[in-house]
């Protein structure tokens, strides 16, 4: 028997030289396969920009002073439109002015959302 057939006939011996050769092929070809890639590039990060913006503060603080009177005017036309004192055609006409109103309140409310959003995109 020669030393090849000896080593293929021995099951541990033969089964240990695949293990390592095949981990030894594997290793190799996973360094040339890694270095083959192109490497993405570092992301880099976008620099914070700090945006203050002047009167953003005297723009909100007149927004809730109107916006308080508006309310405070609502809360008068709705008592008066519920009282039972009131004749009903007087009382429609209460609840006509509410309902102004809060349309009024509602647009106030879209023009200071509009106005910040267009000072947050001069911004940016």
């Amino acid at each position: 028997m020669s030393f090849k057939e000896k080593f293929e006939n021995h099951p541990v011996v033969f089964g240990l030289s695949l293990v390592i050769a095949g981990f030894v092929a594997g290793y190799g070809a996973h360094d040339a396969i890694s270095n083959s890639k192109t490497k993405p590039a570092p992301v880099l990060a976008q620099p914070k920009v700090n945006c203050t913006i002047e009167g953003t503060g005297d723009l909100s603080a007149s927004h809730h002073q109107r916006l308080s009177v508006l309310q405070r005017e609502l809360v008068r036309l709705e008592g008066k439109a519920s009282d039972d004192s009131i004749i009903s055609s007087y009382q429609n006409d209460y609840k006509e002015s509410a309902g102004r109103v809060r349309n009024d309140i509602a647009m106030e409310r879209q023009a200071l959302k509009e106005a910040l959003q267009v000072l947050s995109a001069k911004c940016s």
